[in-house]
């Protein structure tokens, strides 16, 4: 396991049926790569070129694709984690 920072963290609870979700009633277009995590994969751990997120993003914050690049722009500028954006967040910034 890598060294994390923030850790331990809890296991997923996500299941395939959980990703259908995310197609079909969040609208995600199929051409976005949704994946499980592997084992031992944590927010701080996430593979190369992905990403992670929570359920809420999607649930509570309409989470959408493709993300605005100017998002991940600020997220850097902020040194924040695409998961520690708070659901509410991606809602506020959209609409500033």
């Amino acid at each position: 396991m890598a060294l994390e920072k923030f850790g331990p963290h809890l296991k997923t609870i996500l299941e395939a049926k959980h990703i259908e979700a995310i197609y079909e009633l969040w609208g995600v277009d199929y051409t976005v790569e949704i994946e499980l995590p592997k084992d031992g994969e944590t927010p701080e751990t996430v593979r190369p070129g992905y990403c992670g997120a929570y359920m809420s993003h999607f649930e509570d914050g309409t989470l959408s694709f493709p993300l605005p690049c100017f998002l991940l722009e600020v997220l850097v500028e902020l040194k924040m984690a695409f998961t520690q954006m708070a659901p509410n967040f991606f809602r506020y910034f959209l609409a500033s």
